[in-house]
């Protein structure tokens, strides 16, 4: 979403407590960043507009670490959250979810990989 403030941000993200809802953290990504002034009147209004994307994750101690590492990631995940300005096109977003979705031959050997290393001792795959 398009959002106006005074300030440019200074990171690519912020990380803000859930005070509601105790052992989550919002994580605010931002992009694009550009001045503006709006003149309104006599009034001359600046300040930076850019794009900023939401994701709520739940704390694991070490999140800012966790979001630098899987910046680009989490990026998308934020970005297909957001509902187009409109309500967008519900059914085109569908489809690119189901087209982009992992098949069940990917899984299944997702789960095949956990149980050959689970059977020769590796408690972690």
């Amino acid at each position: 979403m398009k959002v106006r403030g005074d300030l440019q941000p200074s990171n690519a993200f912020t990380l803000e407590e859930q005070p509601k809802k105790p052992g989550y953290v919002l994580v605010r990504f931002f992009e694009n960043p550009k001045p503006f002034e709006d003149h309104q009147g006599d009034l001359t209004i600046t300040g930076y507009e850019y794009d900023e994307y939401h994701l709520e994750l739940k704390d694991t101690g070490d999140l800012e670490s966790d979001v630098l590492n899987n910046y680009d990631a989490l990026l998308a995940q934020a970005k297909a959250l957001e509902t187009p300005e409109g309500g967008g096109d519900l059914a085109a977003r569908v489809d690119t979810l189901e087209r982009e979705k992992a098949g069940k031959d990917e899984i299944q050997a997702v789960w095949d990989q956990m149980a050959a290393a689970y059977s020769e001792g590796v408690q972690s795959a």
